[in-house]
């Protein structure tokens, strides 16, 4: 008997596949990108945004290949 979790590695790989997901790393620009976001967006700036992190780091994605944010 296998347990329920056993399929979940493979069905995150399918899921994956079928939303056509890149993983991407990230590269030292991102992580300048990211943090100027955060000094200028992020929670303790002044901005209504409150970006976390995550936000941050998906705005340096979009920012780098020239992509709007969903």
């Amino acid at each position: 008997m296998t347990s329920p979790s056993s399929d979940l590695p493979r069905e995150k790989t399918k899921l994956r596949e079928e939303l056509a997901l890149e993983v991407v790393p990230v590269t030292a620009e991102h992580a300048h990108l990211a943090r100027e976001a955060y000094r200028d967006y992020g929670r303790g700036s002044s901005h209504p945004a409150n970006l976390n992190d995550g936000d941050c780091f998906s705005y340096a994605l979009a920012s780098e290949r020239r992509q709007p944010l969903l």
